[in-house]
């Protein structure tokens, strides 16, 4: 962010900048202006690239390493959806138009 006169040394500088009240509903104009510089910054260095690549990585490797409890995860949401469907089909049939 120094090429737009924000001197943070670290990605997470901006956000954690003492300056900014985060719980109060109003954002002053030198916020909204660090906070622009700040996502240019991140995208046009590649930083949230990287970061979704190396957090990509980690979930498959999760589930790469914990197949057989996503896939019972995976079983289990389609019996669910499949009831739900059935018991609307069911409600649907009875209900008097």
């Amino acid at each position: 962010m120094t090429p737009a006169a924000h001197p943070n040394p670290h990605p997470a500088s901006a956000i954690a900048d003492s300056r900014w009240n985060l719980e109060k509903p109003d954002v002053s104009e030198e916020e909204k202006l660090t906070a622009v510089a700040d996502t240019t910054c991140k995208w046009a260095s590649g930083l949230v690239a990287a970061w979704f690549s190396a957090d990509a990585e980690l979930q498959r490797a999760v589930i790469r390493d914990n197949r057989e409890r996503f896939d019972a995860l995976a079983a289990s949401l389609r019996q669910r959806l499949e009831r739900a469907s059935r018991l609307l089909s069911e409600h649907e049939g009875r209900q008097v138009g």
